[in-house]
């Protein structure tokens, strides 16, 4: 009875964040219902429960209904308190700007965390700002703020920065000052919801301090005011952490003594640059789908609690005596690895499990919801936007996907017998191979219709053999040990109920090498953690401590050198494929047909009477023409569907970085990939590019061209998108007319200074030639990236000559209307739809005014940012507004979309744009559009 509530009261809160979210309620009248709704329903509950002391009957309607309504209008509350703060903190940083410059002062409230070696991340607990320049400070309410810190130029402000880089600065008072960042929800396709992140983490905003080079007033500053300390408790568990680490370097190899820190503690970057055999171990892990194992999450938490309670068990105690113990150590243990909201959510869950199962006599899959319920509640009461975190999700999921997926799949794993048993390990290894092989065309629903019609033609196969050959049925799936067969079931629960959707919508990829990897690796992690906590324990014995750390810390080498070794295996037999983002109504529909299996039980039942009544009378029809019929339906319609296909849209999203227009054009045709122009640097691409493409469900590029020579901004993004998506052509421009043999130039360098001016690029100037030779070493850096990624990286490469007209695969026609190496970048132009788009970098480009006009001529003009407004730079910062006055006085676009860096929104001047516009005949200040890394410009262009 109980556990109903529990469960309907964490449901209703979940809905009640969810329906806050989804519909702005934030109005008063909808506030005010809401709470009258929670008063009443909470007083009808009262009522309840008070019929139930008098052991008056009352329905399950009654008992659940109520607190569910109560859950779902509290949720909305608090939900919407979050996400419409009226608190003095909210008021003063939503009257800020983005870039504004602010003074904080208050005090380091959690562990610092140095991101690899170029970032530090603080949470400053806050207690008094101003804007910089005012006098006076505001005293707030105690609120959390993000700093991220650069790290310094050497010999500047480095001492500062190491002392704030180390775990004692927890508890550190400190004044700084720096750029305030506004989050923002995700406008990109398949962006990062910044907003949605600061929510769920408990941060009211977010100050950077970048360059230590410019002056404190444009780059911001910190100091440490006084060196206090924090809780005592937090204060005593990152001491003995850094005695912990101190331990496992002393007693562990390199790197294998970064990965017990990693798996043990829960220092996520401590493996970073390290490499097994030529590659990245972090890279390997997320390859393998194990990189779960650096963040401390609910798996090592539950190892922990598993350790604990086992020992305690082995030494007679009864549970109610030592559960307490356990729960401190957990506690402690949480604090230990920084206290971080992974490893205290799975904390609270698991001790809320153990009270249930000690104390309330609940079996363990009762405890289990029950503490699941409890511990959601507890923690979404507190920071509700944390229920959209990755953490919360994936933690949660796995606990819940074991709970309610594990029996069933075990059920049905059971029933394999025989022909059936073989015939399914022969489909299971077909499929795995034809998703390593074709992924792009695995993953389409047309396919899944296919699969899922053969895989059931196969069983009825195999049961109609099984019935011929009866001595087959010894051969069976539930002769294997119940402990593996149990742990088997449970992997596959895993990766129906999270990894399947969850991978693809929050991490790009689908770890196929995780379904196999994680069988050993899961059991290994669970002794890695064990024998790390007794390697750093024992170092806090004194004289002896250090020998028995030498003998727990050789047995933890053995199996985290193992882990590593099985990890690289996975990359080395498995790819690790992208997968389209997938949209909510899909993963809504997964979700509802797996509880469509789930509830089995029920509707298979109701069927199976049907059927029998009726199978006398059409045995044939209904036993065996209807099911082939249909089988043979779902299966022409898949081929038609995936053969048959009309293209109907375009779709073009343009972005920006550095002031480069990066532009990506997708159809809405399976078959074609997308085209690329310019792909920025390597961060930029394997974040935004990549992210935009799997949005529109693209997995491969058909055709990237070329319109910048730079290293950073076009060959350094498609160096590293050939590893994350395939590639099919590279259109690069020739450095010359007589450029055709790239080979010849990569293994000859000096012959390439020959092809583009010879010892005239020399000296022609210091700025030319290291232009130049940074070029090369781009190019050379793409090459060697793409033979790494691509059997043949020959036929990758196709070189063209600009001016010119290239076209391509879908369609596209490309018209490169000036030469893309002594333009730098170049300008081109497509028509899609009837539409012309011409792109321009820079409008003060010496050979836009020899273009006659028809050329010029456009529907929509794609232009570069501005430069940035430095005194170095002033001059092209003019000449760019006298270029674009220039172009727009001979052709009149009906759209511009500018693209510029995001920390450059005010160097568009509000008159620039005036005149502009008014340049271009119109009144409409609306013909501009901007966008940059934070905001895509999309368009769907209708094929005519």
């Amino acid at each position: 009875m109980y556990l109903r509530r529990i469960i309907g009261l964490a449901t209703g809160y979940i809905a009640g964040i969810i329906c806050a979210t989804v519909f702005v309620t934030n109005q008063t009248v909808l506030q005010i219902t809401f709470a009258s709704i929670a008063i009443l329903t909470f007083a009808y509950l009262g009522r309840i429960i008070y019929l139930e002391y008098k052991w008056i009957p009352v329905s399950l309607t009654k008992q659940i209904l109520p607190i569910f309504l109560f859950a779902f209008s509290l949720g909305n509350l608090i939900a919407n308190k979050d996400l419409h703060p009226s608190t003095k903190s909210a008021s003063f940083y939503s009257s800020l700007k983005d870039a504004d410059f602010i003074e904080v002062r208050g005090w380091i409230a959690a562990e610092p965390e140095r991101r690899r070696q170029n970032r530090l991340d603080l949470r400053i607990r806050v207690s008094e700002v101003k804007k910089f320049g005012d006098k006076k400070w505001i005293s707030l309410n105690s609120h959390d703020i993000f700093v991220n810190i650069r790290p310094p130029s050497k010999g500047k402000s480095g001492n500062i920065y190491d002392q704030l880089s180390h775990p004692q600065a927890y508890g550190y008072k400190i004044e700084l000052s720096g750029a305030f960042v506004k989050s923002e929800c995700a406008s990109n396709p398949g962006g990062f919801d910044t907003k949605m992140f600061r929510l769920g983490e408990g941060y009211s905003g977010t100050v950077k301090i970048m360059d230590w080079r410019m002056p404190r007033w444009k780059q911001g500053h910190i100091k440490i005011t006084e060196k206090t300390r924090g809780y005592r408790m937090i204060e005593y568990a990152l001491a003995t952490k850094v005695r912990f680490l101190r331990t496992f370097r002393r007693s562990i190899f390199s790197p294998v003594s970064k990965f017990i820190s990693g798996a043990t503690l829960g220092t996520r970057f401590a493996l970073h640059g390290e490499e097994y055999k030529g590659k990245k171990i972090e890279d390997s892990f997320r390859h393998s789908g194990v990189g779960h194992v650096l963040a401390v999450s609910g798996l090592h938490v539950s190892v922990v609690a598993l350790l604990l309670y086992t020992l305690f068990s082995l030494s007679g105690l009864n549970p109610k005596f030592f559960a307490p113990i356990v729960i401190i150590l957990l506690c402690g243990f949480a604090f230990l690895t920084g206290a971080r909201p992974s490893s205290l959510r799975a904390t609270i869950m698991n001790s809320i499990i153990i009270i249930t199962f000690v104390y309330a006599g609940a079996g363990f899959k009762g405890a289990t919801f029950i503490g699941m319920s409890i511990a959601s509640f507890a923690i979404l009461f507190r920071r509700p936007m944390v229920l959209y975190s990755a953490g919360f999700l994936l933690s949660f999921g796995a606990v819940l996907s074991l709970v309610l997926l594990t029996n069933p799949v075990d059920r049905i794993l059971r029933q394999l017998r025989g022909a059936v048993l073989v015939f399914c390990i022969m489909c299971y290894t077909t499929i795995l191979i034809f998703a390593c092989t074709n992924w792009g065309l695995f993953i389409r629903w047309e396919s899944m219709f296919i699969i899922v019609s053969f895989f059931i033609f196969f069983i009825n196969l195999g049961n109609m053999i099984n019935r011929r050959f009866p001595i087959l049925l010894r051969f069976r799936f539930d002769k294997i040990p119940d402990l593996l067969r149990t742990f088997l079931s449970a992997q596959f629960a895993i990766q129906i109920g999270m990894m399947i959707p969850m991978s693809a919508f929050f991490f790009g990829n689908f770890p196929i090498a995780g379904m196999f990897v994680n069988l050993l690796a899961i059991p290994m992690v669970g002794i890695i953690v064990q024998l790390g906590i007794l390697t750093g324990l024992s170092g806090l014995i004194p004289y002896i401590g250090s020998y028995l750390a030498f003998l727990f810390g050789a047995a933890n080498y053995f199996f985290g050198k193992s882990f590593i070794v099985i990890a690289h295996a996975g990359t080395e037999f498995f790819p690790y494929p992208p997968v389209p983002k997938p949209t909510v109504t899909w993963i809504i529909m997964y979700y509802l047909i797996v509880a469509f299996f789930l509830s089995g039980k029920t509707w298979f039942k109701y069927l199976q009477t049907l059927v029998f009544k009726n199978a006398s009378k059409h045995k044939i029809i209904i036993s065996r023409i209807l099911p082939s019929l249909t089988l043979i339906s779902l299966i022409l319609f898949s081929i038609i569907r995936m053969t048959v296909y009309s293209r109907n849209t375009y779709t073009v999203d343009v972005l920006a970085e550095s002031n480069i227009p990066v532009i990506c054009i997708t159809t809405d045709e399976h078959k074609d990939g997308a085209v690329i122009f310019n792909t920025g640097s390597g961060f930029f691409a394997s974040r935004h590019i990549k992210n935009t493409l799997l949005a529109r469900h693209k997995l491969k590029i058909d055709d990237a061209l070329i319109s910048a020579y730079d290293q950073d901004f076009s060959m350094a993004g498609l160096a590293e998108l050939s590893g994350l998506l395939d590639i099919e052509t590279i259109h690069f421009p020739a450095f010359s007319s007589k450029m055709k043999d790239l080979n010849y130039y990569e293994e000859n360098p000096d012959k390439f200074y020959s092809a583009v001016g010879g010892k005239k690029m020399l000296k022609a100037g210091r700025k030319r030639s290291w232009w130049a030779t940074k070029c090369f070493k781009g190019f050379c850096e793409l090459r060697k990236s793409i033979k790494e990624n691509c059997c043949d990286s020959d036929k990758v490469f196709s070189v063209f000559d600009a001016p010119g007209v290239l076209q391509l695969k879908n369609g596209v026609k490309i018209n490169f209307l000036t030469s893309l190496y002594s333009t730098y970048p170049g300008v081109f132009s497509f028509t899609l739809g009837g539409e012309k788009w011409l792109i321009v970098a820079d409008p003060y480009n010496r050979t836009i005014p020899k273009l006659s006009e028809k050329t010029l001529t456009c529907n929509v003009l794609v232009l570069g940012g501005p430069p940035k407004k430095r005194s170095k730079k002033r001059d092209k910062y003019n000449k760019y507004f006298l270029g674009l006055e220039e172009l727009l006085s001979r052709i009149s676009p009906e759209r511009i979309i500018l693209t510029t860096e995001e920390q450059q929104k005010d160097l568009l001047q509000k008159k620039a744009v005036e005149k502009a516009v008014e340049l271009c005949k119109s009144s409409a200040q609306e013909l501009f559009h901007r966008t940059d890394v934070s905001r895509v410009y999309t368009e769907e262009i209708k094929i005519k």
